[in-house]
């Protein structure tokens, strides 16, 4: 069955389409001699061409409104999120732990437009969400 990226999000739900399409995934990674570290700005693996993923997942830990300078502060983790994905552009993008602001704001960031789909952990958009976006 072949399943096209913008097919993923459909009737049959994101668990589904990412477990039909982990048999094209390459897990190998960047080959010796490619890009490598992400120093510099250069993407660990960068987007991905044709019938290849570049998949992503990120417990983004939700907005306790901590005071920037902190760990937990959302307004510091926010920019290098952005810069990250903006650098590496992933096919398809899970979270955990996101607030709906929070998904919001990291769809904003993304270099291109996302689709994505999740729940609240309370349902609709209360809680922390785990969300899948895809390119």
């Amino acid at each position: 069955m072949a399943v096209t990226r913008r097919g993923v999000l459909g009737a049959t739900g994101a668990a589904a389409g990412l477990l039909a399409m982990a048999g094209t995934a390459d897990a190998a990674g960047p080959r010796a001699g490619e890009r490598t570290g992400g120093r510099g700005g250069r993407p660990l693996i960068g987007p991905a061409t044709g019938d290849r993923l570049h998949v992503m997942s990120f417990n983004i830990r939700y907005d306790a409104k901590a005071a920037p300078g902190t760990p937990d502060s959302w307004t510091d983790r926010r920019p290098v999120l952005a810069d990250f994905l903006n650098l590496e552009q992933p096919t398809v993008l899970g979270v955990q732990e996101a607030l709906y602001q929070q998904v919001k704001q990291v769809d904003a960031d993304l270099p291109d437009r996302y689709d994505w789909i999740g729940l609240g952990r309370e349902g609709g958009g209360r809680g922390e969400f785990m969300a899948v976006a895809m390119n």
